[in-house]
């Protein structure tokens, strides 16, 4: 909103424009973005899993991500 021309640019775009509009028109996430959104998901809760050593952060940050997961996949695909 505060800058129409970056706006512009990116509904735009050949590969961000679509998905942005398929989610402000009719609030669906494609299904090829929803796999590589829960695949980084994924991978990035192993990682982080491997390297916190604090199980209160681990656990609070499984339980932050299994949120957007839920969210992602509950969301009505294109």
């Amino acid at each position: 909103r505060s800058s129409p021309k970056l706006h512009n640019w990116v509904y735009n775009h050949s590969v961000l424009g679509g998905p942005l509009m398929d989610w402000e028109k009719r609030g669906v996430i494609r299904r090829k973005s929803k796999v590589l959104a829960v695949s980084m998901i994924l991978i990035s809760g192993v990682v982080a899993w491997v390297k916190i050593e604090w199980l209160y952060l681990k656990f609070s940050l499984i339980i932050l991500l299994g949120a957007v997961v839920t969210f992602l996949v509950s969301r009505p695909e294109k």
